[in-house]
């Protein structure tokens, strides 16, 4: 009796050691459901203090942290996508922007496992007085995304009605609000550059917004101060080639802005079918280099796809 005893203690021994090994470990994972998991994030963000006027971006990003892909629409309109909030932190009001142009018509985003999806905002045109302000981005989708398949599409898709013009399909459904981000509009600290902002805003038309303020002061400003930080400024409301030559050009430039306007540069220079040197993308963070390789990879896959469709 004690041995069959002792025997049957070792099979009970062995039993659990087989349960426990690493193979049916995995082999039980095989079979949980795979889910999305999708977060909407502040990747990038100005210095706290910004001079009125001066050019600054957000860059977004949406990220799936689980296991299965999701189909996400990330252009704004009216029912789904994404847009930007600026709220007024003294009033109260909250202003909505939309996206500035920085896609190429893409309407969603294949976002696979344990990747993210960049986008960006240029949301200076939207503060043209000083303050304390909140910034933050929403993400919101029914589940029906309307999409136009050239059949190149890498991602999969379950149509769910035919009828619209493009029709609709199964996507992300939820909503989701981002991190906030404070930033501070201020007159310049500096004596120089105030009287300049001055100047800007005596010859200013009444009415005007930011974007028309500044492209309107450009030309005097080149003419007059060429090494002011407002003739920068102003120079992003003409070509990419016009911000780069004059950012990049005054050393006392705050180095924010410069990058800024080698970013400018570098979509420019992709939207051309060209690819920005690596000397150029090493002097940018690492979030603006990840953007420009996903707006590559846009770029060149909506060329194809509208090749594709001009041959059908």
């Amino acid at each position: 009796m004690h041995n069959g005893k002792a025997k049957l203690s070792n099979k009970k021994d062995r039993s659990v050691k087989i349960i426990l090994t690493p193979f049916f470990v995995a082999f039980l994972l095989n079979f949980q459901v795979a889910q999305a998991d999708i977060s909407l994030k502040v990747e990038y963000t100005p210095k706290n203090e910004i001079d009125l006027y001066e050019p600054f971006l957000i860059m977004i990003s949406i990220t799936n942290s689980g296991t299965k892909g999701e189909l996400v629409p990330v252009t704004d309109s009216s029912d789904r996508g994404y847009r930007f909030h600026i709220r007024d932190m003294k009033t109260g009001e909250i202003y909505t922007t939309g996206l500035e142009g920085d896609r190429i018509g893409t309407r969603v985003a294949w976002i696979k496992p344990y990747d993210r999806y960049l986008f960006f905002e240029w949301v200076y045109y939207a503060i043209p007085i000083q303050g304390e302000f909140e910034i933050f981005a929403t993400l919101e989708s029914d589940g029906k995304c309307p999409l136009l398949l050239s059949g190149i599409e890498e991602f999969p898709f379950e149509l769910l009605d035919s009828q619209p013009d493009p029709p609709l399909y199964k996507c992300w459904e939820g909503k989701l609000t981002s991190n906030n981000i404070s930033i501070n509009i201020i007159r310049p600290k500096d004596e120089f550059e105030n009287n300049v902002l001055k100047n800007v805003e005596e010859k200013a038309q009444p009415g005007s917004g930011v974007a028309q303020i500044l492209f309107d002061a450009y030309r005097d400003l080149q003419n007059t101060t060429p090494l002011s930080g407002y003739t920068c400024f102003a120079s992003f409301q003409l070509s990419p080639e016009d911000a780069y030559q004059t950012c990049t050009n005054i050393q006392s430039i705050d180095k924010d802005v410069e990058i800024l306007a080698r970013f400018k540069m570098a979509l420019k220079t992709i939207f051309n079918d060209g690819v920005p040197s690596e000397d150029e993308l090493n002097k940018m963070p690492s979030v603006f280099r990840d953007y420009l390789k996903q707006f590559q990879k846009e770029h060149n896959d909506q060329k194809k796809r509208d090749a594709v469709m001009q041959n059908k």
